[in-house]
C-alpha cells in the first residue's frame, strides 16, 4: 500500500492535514493523486499543448522524431521522442504521409 492509499483509507479516522505531517507528504502533492495529478501528468499537461502546437504549425505532416526534434531545438524545451510519441497517441495526432507524385498525362515524342 502506497502512502496516498493509506492516507486516502485512513481519513475516516484522522484528518488528512495529521496523516499527512506525520507522514512527511505535502497535502498538496496528496491532493493531486487525489484528482491524478501526478508530477508527470502536470508535466505531460504542458507537454501536451506544445506538442499540439508544433504539429499543427507542419500541419500535421511531422512524426515524433521530427515533434520532438522542434521542440528541443527550436523552443528549447527537453522532452524525449518517446514521450512525443506516446501523447501524439494518446490525444489522436497521426502524422500524414506525403503524397507520391503521379504525373497526369504522357509525353509522347
Amino acid at each position: 500500500m502506497t502512502t496516498y492509499r493509506f492516507i486516502h483509507a485512513e481519513e475516516a479516522n484522522h484528518s488528512v492535514r495529521t496523516l499527512c505531517r506525520v507522514l512527511m507528504v505535502a497535502r498538496s502533492a496528496y491532493n493531486d493523486w487525489r484528482k491524478g495529478l501526478t508530477h508527470t501528468g502536470r508535466r505531460d499537461l504542458d507537454a501536451e499543448t506544445r506538442v499540439r502546437a508544433v504539429f499543427e504549425a507542419h500541419k500535421g505532416r511531422s512524426g515524433a522524431p521530427r515533434v520532438a526534434a522542434e521542440l528541443r531545438m527550436g523552443e528549447k524545451f527537453p522532452i524525449g521522442r518517446h514521450r512525443v510519441a506516446r501523447l501524439m497517441r494518446k490525444f489522436g495526432m497521426v502524422a500524414r504521409p506525403h503524397r507520391r507524385f503521379r504525373g497526369t498525362t504522357t509525353d509522347s515524342v
